[in-house]
């Protein structure tokens, strides 16, 4: 699988830097070496547990939201970013369509109503300094394209959001193709505007 160039790279990164600041938002900074410790300690307890179907990341610009994508990417469980500008019903659908069977954010108000009749449990963690509910649910597995890593959902402003299934290779050729037109190099900082 091609996340495993990318993990290559980062422990690579973390053994030259461990101290050096990967993530940081106004609130928490995370070095390369404690990047590193809280993406295998999720990928320890997710491999317990035997995830089998997508999970879902509604989570503000954080840290913690890069931890959750890195370890599910580790451990070849497809993720959904769910943008909190989706209605309620699009947010439903696209987890229907996905068949996700766990959701993390750190919005649990808004969740709690939205999967009502879908959550069989309910879990507090914390990523990356951040308290996040994590809802389990009786969602029906859906079957997706071999090497599906991520799945993506349009707006849908003429209809239910639609997804687009991606896999790790795709998403690093974009990488490289933006690290060689940009010709950024490790030391370079990159600032998010965007919701990830």
């Amino acid at each position: 699988m091609q996340y495993a160039h990318f993990e290559q790279i980062l422990v690579q990164h973390t053994l030259l830097t461990p101290e050096s600041v990967a993530l940081k938002s106004p609130l928490v900074a995370l070095t390369y070496a404690q990047l590193q410790h809280e993406i295998a300690h999720l990928r320890q307890d997710w491999s317990l547990a035997h995830h089998d179907q997508a999970i879902a990341v509604a989570i503000d610009n954080h840290p913690a939201w890069v931890v959750l994508d890195i370890a599910a990417l580790g451990c070849e469980i497809p993720s959904v970013p769910i943008p909190f500008f989706f209605t309620d019903t699009q947010i439903l659908h696209a987890a229907m369509d996905a068949g996700v069977g766990t959701l993390f954010t750190d919005q649990p108000e808004r969740f709690s109503q939205i999967f009502a009749d879908f959550i069989v449990r309910k879990t507090t963690l914390s990523v990356a300094g951040k308290r996040l509910m994590q809802f389990d649910l009786k969602i029906t597995e859906k079957p997706l394209p071999k090497g599906t890593v991520k799945i993506t959902y349009t707006s849908g402003t003429t209809g239910n959001p639609k997804g687009v299934c991606l896999s790790a290779e795709s998403m690093l050729n974009v990488a490289n193709s933006v690290v060689q037109a940009t010709q950024i190099n490790s030391t370079a900082n990159h600032l998010c505007v965007l919701p990830l």
